[in-house]
């Protein structure tokens, strides 16, 4: 089904070891979706809960086969060493307030890192049955989840630029933020009729993908791995991600792995949307 050069590359990566890695989560994931949870609350104040961690341990189980080392949100202590030139880099469950809140839009996500790139990128949001996936220099993907299988769509470029309306994402909490009402009015005043909409996951990356929404601007922190999947994703299909020059994030997927991502940050659905857009 993903059938992607940069899974044949490194490791033992493999097609059906990466799909199986994220079915297996999103499993364990549903298994607890709308049935009451015991919440936690991590160092960083972020909810947890069981779901997270044995979702975790499904994707460490499953990837670790392909013989590349796995990091991930709930793998706990992070390493003190350098990192590996090449690694899996995951969040077993983005969107837990909106998962708790009994949400169809939480997802588990998959990155492969390449010498401090995301090169490949996977985004399954279980509760939909829908899954995205796409990797720098080749193409992306939406699959739909069938009895039989999955059921895999190439995403088309040209279904990525926006006519006359274009969609403008944030995350719940930033409808009201200054960057996002900035890129508004930059838009409006371009002639585009500007959409506001939320999301609650890294779901925003795949409506980006298919041409549902067209930027995404988020000025609140985030993570590595909240990002990563969603980065191949975007650059596969020919968009990009952007920071003003003075909040710019030096190697996010090197040194700074597990560090927050300065804000805001900018995702083009295409990069054509980049060129209309003035961070000044």
């Amino acid at each position: 089904m993903l059938e992607f050069e940069a899974l044949k590359l490194h490791g033992r990566s493999s097609p059906e070891a990466v799909t199986e890695a994220a079915w297996l989560a999103g499993q364990r994931l549903l298994k607890y979706w709308r049935r009451g949870l015991e919440v936690r609350q991590k160092e960083d104040r972020s909810p947890v809960t069981d779901a997270d961690l044995e979702a975790q341990r499904c994707l460490n189980t499953a990837l670790e086969t392909t013989g590349l080392p796995v990091f991930g949100e709930e793998n706990a202590p992070f390493p003190a060493v350098a990192l590996p030139d090449t690694f899996w880099l995951t969040d077993p469950l983005d969107g837990t307030k909106g998962f708790i809140q009994g949400s169809e839009e939480f997802t588990v996500n998959i990155a492969l890192i390449h010498q401090k790139k995301p090169i490949f990128g996977l985004i399954y949001a279980p509760a939909l049955g829908v899954m995205y996936a796409g990797s720098v220099g080749e193409k992306v993907v939406k699959c739909f989840r069938h009895d039989r299988g999955w059921e895999a769509h190439t995403l088309e470029n040209d279904r990525r630029k926006p006519e006359h309306t274009l969609i403008l994402l944030s995350n719940t909490s930033g409808l009201q933020g200054a960057a996002l009402s900035g890129a508004a009015r930059q838009f409006e005043g371009q002639g585009f009729r500007v959409i506001l909409k939320s999301g609650r996951s890294a779901l925003k990356f795949g409506w980006l993908a298919e041409g549902s929404a067209h930027v995404y601007v988020r000025d609140s922190p985030c993570s590595s791995w909240d990002l990563a999947a969603g980065q191949a994703l975007i650059e596969a299909g020919g968009g990009c991600v952007m920071w003003p020059q003075e909040s710019q994030p030096e190697d996010i997927y090197g040194l700074q792995l597990f560090n927050e991502i300065p804000m805001p940050m900018f995702v083009f659905g295409q990069s054509s949307l980049r060129e209309k857009f003035s961070f000044g």
